[in-house]
């Protein structure tokens, strides 16, 4: 059935369209609403992007202040003319505004704001299966979210597909307690569609065995098939270069080699440790499909092969890190043929296919060939969390998507199968690989409740060459930031498991027994000696809490009990406690190791909450035996 809408669209244009113009409209029509199975319109979802007060109220129709202003220092006030007046002079206290709205799972959602003044405000989308009944429920109901500062002066764009299971959305323009801001936001948007198709993905047929809950097929995108890369096995272009790909970091012909191989391929040499060397090529790519980048390689040494998937091609070299969404690598090593394996993140539509040696490395290979295909990615809803945990991160969706906001922070982190490295449970687990221009590399999960009883499991694998001398090693956290009342520093990190100087030591910062300050108490865990070259589990269960609360903490490694504390874990005055992460840290200065001295594998990351909950629910060796070396 036609809806009134769009009889009344009819009607009024009867008067100036003639017969061909309405015969050509009622077509285009009927082919819009054939194809809706397919892609989706884009159809704005917000009430009130403009903020108007017709109540009369001060407050914008159809919003809800949090946390709200109170008229002073936090003012959230409807202009006459439209727009928001967001001013928060208050570090003590946040402000926001927020609407929520009902989304479909699997669909793309892309939210914008427009913002003048002085300053910004972050702009959040949080995807929930169910409202909350309470604020403070949000994280228990909490599947994904993502967030973009929206800085005064521009319009910003945030893109997130709905995961499985997602019902609600909040929409959130936010200034956290610690921020400033006087800006007016002039118009927000939001709007929902079916990532686009090609033409010929619209005609696909539907894959066998996919059908929606009425019994029909799903409609399910095909992929471009075949080789994606021009000129895969590096025919020259006449001057001595492939064709269609680009030398980064160019080489010099003497010390540093790229020149087509007179049989076919690539000669890629590199006798030069204090320059890189590389070969690259930018392709299209639809976000959601899943790209498969392999390399054949022959001589002595290796390259590494990389996926670096981006929102668009940077202008610069430089620029990359900017535009730059997620990325893959795997090592290349002379007589074999290496594969990786990713999913285009949402907002993708580039990727970056680069062969590189980095400027500590020497080679002298040749790539033979080089190949990247893409396949249409599994529509299976994602499992559940098992009863009784909050988080499980045990990378085996292939993908970095477990991970709170779905993405590292910091530098390389990568999702890698047992073909590419060591895996301590199932099929996947993370390498973090620490880069000379960056100070960490981590994974975040969730938080914790402000008080009481959390159980977190892990497992990290070191390598031999693991370098636990040149410079301290955070390698797992339990950070107090965005919990509340600011804690007292100490002048060092959070709560922390670091490596330094050989040895393993657990920190445990909490209030001090003199009002508000910080303690420090800190418990040895031994030398990495008795870690490298195998996988370590650890657990870690604890009651958080303040002074006087009967707080307690026992760590484990390997399921044998290295600690067991009783008295302050936390800080008062919270209200919500410490997230979790790991990976490596190395703080704000200058590290003087080498790269390949700081690279650690992890897997099997869990996190339970509550009295009910469990050593068993969260420790590695619950799900898999703990290997050998």
């Amino acid at each position: 059935m036609v809806s009134p809408i769009i009889c009344f669209m009819l009607s009024d244009m009867h008067s100036t369209l003639n017969f061909r113009r309405r015969s050509l409209f009622l077509l285009t029509l009927g082919l819009s609403l054939g194809a809706s199975a397919v892609v989706a319109r884009a159809e704005p979802l917000l009430s009130n992007p403009t903020f108007a007060d017709a109540d009369g109220d001060g407050a914008p129709d159809g919003w809800n202040a949090y946390p709200p202003g109170d008229g002073v220092s936090r003012i959230l006030t409807s202009l006459p003319e439209g727009g928001l007046v967001f001013k928060d002079d208050d570090k003590g206290n946040g402000l926001g505004i927020e609407q929520w709205i009902s989304v479909e799972e699997g669909k793309r959602y892309t939210a914008s704001a427009t913002v003048s003044g002085n300053g910004g405000v972050s702009l959040m989308m949080f995807f929930v299966r169910e409202k909350p009944a309470r604020v403070g429920d949000l994280k228990s109901v909490q599947l994904s979210y993502k967030s973009i500062k929206a800085v005064a002066g521009t319009t910003t764009e945030l893109v997130g597909i709905a995961p499985a299971g997602a019902k609600w959305m909040k929409f959130w323009l936010y200034c956290p307690k610690i921020g400033v801001t006087d800006v007016v936001i002039n118009k927000v948007d939001l709007k929902s569609d079916t990532p686009p198709a090609s033409a010929s993905q619209a005609q696909a047929q539907p894959v066998a065995g996919t059908e929606t809950a009425g019994g029909s097929a799903a409609p399910v995108a095909s992929a471009p098939g075949g080789n994606l890369l021009q000129n895969p096995t590096f025919a020259d272009s006449g001057d001595g270069t492939p064709a269609d790909w680009t030398a980064y970091p160019p080489g010099d012909g003497a010390s540093r080699v790229l020149a087509p191989a007179p049989q076919g391929g690539l000669v890629f040499k590199d006798n030069d440790k204090g320059n890189g060397l590389g070969m690259e090529q930018w392709i299209d790519v639809q976000e959601g499909l899943t790209y498969t980048a392999s390399a054949t390689v022959s001589g002595n040494g290796s390259v590494s092969l990389m996926m670096i998937f981006t929102k668009e091609k940077p202008r610069r070299a430089g620029d990359l890190k900017a535009v730059q969404l997620a990325n893959k690598s795997i090592r290349a090593e002379a007589g074999k043929t290496v594969e990786i394996s990713a999913i285009a993140p949402a907002g993708a539509r580039k990727v970056k296919f680069w062969l590189y040696c980095p400027k500590i490395g020497i080679t002298d290979v040749v790539i033979e060939k080089a190949a990247l295909t893409a396949a249409a990615t599994s529509s299976a809803p994602a499992a559940a969390l098992p009863a009784g945990l909050a988080s499980v991160i045990d990378f085996e969706t292939g993908d970095l998507s477990q991970a709170q906001q779905g993405q590292a922070e910091g530098g390389d982190v990568s999702v890698i199968s047992s073909a590419e490295g060591p895996v301590r449970d199932g099929k996947y687990a993370a390498k973090i690989a620490l880069r000379k221009d960056k100070h960490r590399a981590e994974v975040p999960s969730l938080r914790s409740e402000p008080y009481g009883v959390a159980r977190y499991g892990w497992s990290v694998y070191m390598p031999e060459d693991f370098d636990a001398n040149t410079f301290f090693s955070i390698i797992t956290q339990w950070h107090s930031w965005g919990s509340g009342r600011e804690s007292p520093k100490d002048g060092g990190p959070p709560t922390s498991i670091t490596i330094s100087k050989g040895e393993v030591r657990l920190k445990l910062l909490h209030q001090g027994d003199d009002g508000w300050t910080s303690k420090a108490t800190y418990f040895p865990l031994g030398t990495v000696d008795d870690m490298r070259g195998k996988w370590t589990d650890w657990v870690m269960e604890v009651n958080w809490q303040p002074p006087g609360k009967d707080g307690w903490l026992k760590l484990y490694k390997n399921d044998r009990q290295v600690v067991d504390y009783q008295g302050t874990t936390w800080y008062e005055d919270k209200d919500k406690g410490p997230y979790f992460k790991f990976g490596i840290y190395k703080g704000g200065g200058k590290w003087k190791g080498e790269e390949q001295g700081a690279i650690l594998y992890f897997d099997s990351a869990r996190m339970a909450l509550g009295e009910t909950s469990t050593y068993k629910m969260v420790a590695p060796s619950t799900y898999s035996p703990r290997p050998g070396k």
